[in-house]
Formats: C-alpha cells, structure tokens, sequence
C-alpha cells in the first residue's frame, strides 16, 4: 500500500516541468516559507498583544528544535530506506538526501510549525496546514519519501508542538500565580 501510493504520486513527476517546478518548489522552500510565516506573525502582532506573541515565538522554537532533533534520532534508529534506493522506478527531481527516511524531517518541522501556529492563531491555522501538507505530498512528489515518511513525520511534529504548547500555558500560569499580589 505503502509503495503503491508513493508509485502513484511519484508517477506523476517528470511528465510536465511546470508541474515538477511546483513539486520542487512545494517539496523544500515551502517549508522554509511556513516556518517564516509561524515566526512573522507574531513578531507582526508583538505590539498588540505581546503575551501571546512571545508565546507563539517560544512554542515554535521549543517545537522546532526538538522536533528536529527526534527526527534525527529516529531517522537514525529506524533506518528506513528511501524509495530511490529500494524502487526500481522513482523519478527523483531533487538531489538524495543521505540519511534515512523514516519519519520525514521536512515534514515533522512543517508538522511543528503547522501545529505551533494553529494554536497560536487558530484563524490562520487552515494555510498553516494547507502548506504542511503541500510540503508532505511535494516530499513525495519528487521522490524522497513514502507516504508513510511524511505521514509520521507530520504527526511527530505536530505532537511535539502540542507538546510545548501545553509545557508552556503551565509555565505561564505559574508565572502569573507568582506574579500576582496574595490577599
């Protein structure tokens, strides 16, 4: 099942080049894009609503950075082999990456930043999404991952974001509980 989808999607690439342009561009600097977006907002509302802003900047490095640093562990331990090296016929239009592909990296950060965001903004969380997936349908797109890559990674990335944003509000009502005067 796995394979197949990744065959139906991957087939699609290199058959018209307006449509590989867009797969490339929606596989990579999509992402850079999203995460752009998720540290401009805030820094946009910091002067009419600053809790929030900062919180938002928090959560998403927070997200970020861990959901980063588990991808490379787990790309690491589950060593799974990206569809260029175990399928006969993939039509790779970017350069290999060299590690593993399980979970995705591209698509946990999107995943994080996606999930950072929506929490921060809910009323911009369907572009933030929109792009997140795009990110992960493009990863398959060119070739180097299977869906099930990019499915995790999504799910890592934005159980990751959860995670900060929660660690967060905690710390914030601690922070206010300390703050405010005792009767």
């Amino acid at each position: 099942m796995n394979a197949a989808l990744f065959h139906a999607i991957n087939g699609l690439a290199g058959e018209w080049g307006a449509i590989d342009a867009a797969g490339k561009f929606i596989a990579d600097p999509l992402r850079d894009l999203l995460v752009v977006a998720v540290f401009a907002v805030p820094l946009l509302r910091m002067r009419v609503e600053p809790r929030r802003a900062v919180m938002a900047i928090a959560v998403a490095l927070i997200a970020l950075l861990v959901a980063n640093e588990l991808t490379d562990r787990l790309k690491q331990w589950l060593d799974v082999a990206r569809p260029f090296v175990a399928e006969d016929q993939v039509n790779l239009l970017v350069s290999p990456p060299p590690t593993a592909a399980m979970p995705s990296g591209h698509a946990s950060s999107a995943g994080a930043a996606a999930m950072a965001g929506s929490l921060s903004w809910p009323r911009l969380a369907p572009y933030f999404w929109a792009a997140a997936g795009l990110v992960a349908l493009g990863r398959v797109f060119v070739g180097v991952h299977y869906p099930l890559d990019v499915v995790a990674g999504l799910a890592l990335g934005s159980a990751v974001a959860l995670a900060a944003w929660w660690g967060a509000k905690g710390v914030g009502r601690l922070a206010v509980q300390k703050t405010e005067p005792r009767p």
